[in-house]
């Protein structure tokens, strides 16, 4: 809509011939009409022969223009026509939004919808309002809005999808979840919550070994507790990464010699490892520190010898101190060596492993008799063996999904743990 401003113009007669009086003037805009045929002045000059006007500005479009003015004596001569480059500016007040509409579905059209009062009115609109949904049925359904301004021009309809509930005590009871393919509703991983919330909002956690990495996308959506509807999907985009996963620390004592080995994956701004030693199990002191090696998700190796010829105990403790760049922490597993050759670790070959995995490192009359169990990342058992005397140590786990697992093996006198990614 258009605003216009009046501007203020000063001009003097031209000339002044035999004494004779200025008695009339006239002014026009970029076109001329013709003498006498623009917008025409009455007025009674000054002593001096000046007089000022306001020029009527209404209709005209911002921007420059060219503002014309001359005028007219007592005897009816016009005198030449004075020229002013002009430009006319948009209103400092603004326009106002003065009311607006709401209505689901169907377009009744323009001021026929449901009212929004808009009070006081302004330029801007930030206010809530309130859409009655008495008379819609349960299920999804998409409300318009639209406002109008002082002169009656409407803005464009804007639209979001509501969904109408039966019930003041619905809430969620389950979510689910998928990063690439949607499998549709119900057959998607999913979460049930015991004790829904009254206020709708919900927490969850997802396995790691269920995280496609490098996924770009999370998509979610909920069934409520009442008429058991599902909500729309909502998702966020932004790129999925694995926290580190610490595969498996292990420490091997060779002359006095504490060869500390740990693989990791899916490390992401991780900053470095301090390792730590003790000789109680308890306090642990910084020994060295070894800076990662870079965001990557594939398996990183990492080693460190710690010279133990000054140190007086029959058994050391290590852990690893992970640090990221943001300044969050977290710790390893503490693994131990006697330095009087007694220590024993459980290794596995490979890791990662696609089929098969082999038990290094212990021997098979150590072996004899001992129970196996591997558990998922969430837990569970997969697999569970008692190995026979003389067994060889090569586990078959080719039925297994891709994942993260523990490795458990448990002897008469101790029982050893380790870390295998299958992919």
């Amino acid at each position: 809509m258009k605003t216009f401003i009046a501007i203020l113009f000063f001009a003097y007669a031209p000339l002044f011939v035999n004494a004779q009086n200025v008695v009339q003037a006239e002014y026009f805009l970029d076109t001329d009409a013709g003498f006498g045929q623009n917008r025409l002045l009455s007025f009674t000059p000054a002593a001096d022969g000046s007089f000022a006007f306001t020029a009527d500005l209404s209709g005209v479009p911002a921007g420059f223009h060219k503002l014309y003015i001359r005028t007219k004596d007592s005897d009816g001569k016009w005198s030449h026509t004075s020229r002013r480059n002009i430009e006319v500016l948009a209103s400092e007040t603004g326009n106002k939004i003065a009311s607006g509409e709401y209505y689901f579905d169907v377009d009744p059209g323009f001021g026929a919808a449901n009212i929004i009062t808009v009070s006081p009115e302004d330029a801007i609109i930030l206010q809530s309002f309130t859409a009655a949904v008495s008379n819609l049925e349960v299920g999804y359904h998409k409300l318009y809005g639209r406002f109008k301004d002082a002169y009656g021009n409407w803005s464009l309809t804007f639209s979001r999808y509501v969904e109408v509930v039966k019930g003041i005590d619905n809430a969620v009871m389950l979510v689910e979840y998928f990063f690439e393919t949607d499998n549709g509703f119900r057959n998607n991983p999913s979460i049930t919550f015991a004790n829904p919330l009254p206020d709708g909002s919900f927490s969850f956690n997802i396995p790691a070994n269920q995280i496609i990495q490098g996924a770009d996308s999370l998509f979610v959506r909920v069934k409520d507790s009442t008429n058991a509807n599902w909500s729309i999907t909502a998702y966020r985009i932004g790129q999925v990464t694995l926290p580190l996963t610490l595969l498996n620390f292990s420490a091997t004592l060779l002359n006095k010699t504490a060869q500390l080995n740990w693989q990791t994956t899916n490390e992401i701004n991780t900053n470095y490892f301090t390792i730590e030693r003790s000789i109680d199990g308890i306090n642990f002191t910084a020994v060295s520190k070894v800076n990662a090696k870079g965001n990557r998700s594939t398996l990183t190796s990492y080693n460190y010898d710690d010279d133990l010829s000054g140190v007086n105990s029959n058994k050391i403790y290590y852990r690893l101190k992970q640090e990221d760049k943001d300044g969050s922490i977290s710790y390893s597993k503490v693994v131990m060596v006697r330095i009087d050759g007694s220590n024993i670790n459980l290794t596995i070959i490979p890791n990662p492993a696609k089929s098969y995995f082999t038990i290094n490192a212990i021997s098979n009359a150590i072996l004899s008799n001992a129970t196996l169990i591997i558990t998922d990342f969430a837990g569970q058992t997969v697999m569970q063996k008692m190995l026979s005397p003389n067994y060889l140590p090569v586990i078959n786990i080719s039925n297994l999904a891709n994942g993260l697992y523990t490795i458990t093996i448990i002897t008469r006198d101790k029982t050893y743990t380790t870390k295998l990614l299958k992919n």
